[in-house]
């Protein structure tokens, strides 16, 4: 494996600095990062349009064979300091199909970069090829991100492109958005050219609200607020919201977000220790959860806690047929949370 720790700020910074090494592989399930990287070798170590017409190939896995990837990566550039080749779909490759560019690692061109863009989740470390790219070159691993890490990602990336979002908002989308890093970017970019226009840099609620379509006083993060809070009214509404705005959250994904925060509560309970870090460390979860669990805790004991987890997992079987007759979703969940509160 690489001999350094590999981010995705680290290749950007050698592509930067034209510190080049003979290849690097980009590997994972989380294509974003994947993809960012493939773009910013093309359009930065090749500037010119020139450059990237002469001396840029892109390659696909599935149409080609490893031979000719050496054969790409063995020409020098016509204009431009390297040779570039791109291998999208690499993963379609064979994997005893690889000998030819080890053989090539052994003495690779100097003015050539190789990027294989392997979309897969793991690699096998003792493949020849795995331990030439990692002696020669750089292995990135593109990881999804937990679904804890989302809203601090979110700030994150806001903050990269001159915006500012507060926590709640970057939960609101989180959670109406999912893990999917792409979908989430392009929103915000979205909200970036409402912004501009509106001459603010605010991402709020009510801009969530007004140009996404996100409730800011229905979705499952003020279900739980509420349940917490014991606000039965608010737990109705937000089930009636439900059932009748069914993009705003199925059954099945609430059943999974309060399975989630019920089985973090137990975790609470368990731990010896309730500072805010040892929590954190356990649960796997922000300050936001983090603050939320402190507060659940004085409701909720660790057998109310069990209770619930157990008429969760009832919800989930009698929604998928399991004893549910014909009763509805909205009423499956409106039972079960009375169950929970009372």
């Amino acid at each position: 494996m690489a001999k350094q720790a590999v981010t995705y700020q680290s290749i950007i910074q050698e592509i930067d600095s034209r510190q080049l090494r003979p290849i690097y592989m980009l590997y994972g399930d989380e294509t974003y990062y994947i993809d960012l990287l493939s773009d910013y070798f093309e359009n930065n170590v090749l500037t010119e349009e020139e450059e990237r017409e002469f001396s840029l190939s892109v390659l696909y896995g599935k149409d080609i064979t490893v031979a000719d990837i050496v054969m790409s990566a063995s020409e020098f550039p016509v204009f431009g300091d390297y040779k570039v080749t791109i291998v999208k779909e690499a993963q379609s490759i064979e994997k005893a199909n690889w000998d030819p560019l080890v053989d090539y690692l052994k003495n690779p061109n100097p003015q050539s970069v190789i990027i294989l863009c392997y979309r897969k989740e793991t690699i096998d470390s003792r493949l020849k090829i795995i331990k030439s790219i990692a002696d020669k070159g750089v292995i990135f691993q593109s990881q999804k991100l937990r679904d804890y890490q989302l809203p601090d990602w979110i700030i994150n990336t806001v903050g990269s492109k001159g915006y500012s979002i507060d926590a709640r908002s970057a939960e609101l989308l989180a959670e109406f958005l999912g893990s999917n890093l792409g979908k989430i970017v392009n929103e915000i970019d979205k909200l970036g050219i409402i912004m501009e226009k509106q001459g603010t840099r605010d991402i709020t609620p009510d801009l969530i609200e007004r140009n996404i379509g996100i409730s800011k006083e229905y979705n499952n993060f003020e279900l739980i607020s509420a349940i917490i809070k014991g606000n039965t009214l608010k737990v109705h509404r937000i089930i009636d919201y439900f059932a009748s705005n069914p993009k705003a959250s199925s059954i099945a994904q609430t059943t999974v977000l309060l399975f989630r925060f019920f089985a973090d509560l137990m975790i609470y309970h368990s731990s010896p220790d309730k500072n805010q870090y040892t929590v954190m460390q356990l649960v796997k979860c922000n300050q936001m959860r983090y603050n939320e669990l402190r507060q659940a805790a004085t409701k909720f004991s660790s057998g109310r806690t069990l209770y619930a987890i157990e008429q969760i997992r009832d919800l989930d079987a009698r929604f998928k047929g399991f004893g549910g007759g014909n009763v509805s979703g909205r009423d499956l969940l409106r039972e079960t949370l009375f169950k929970i509160m009372h």
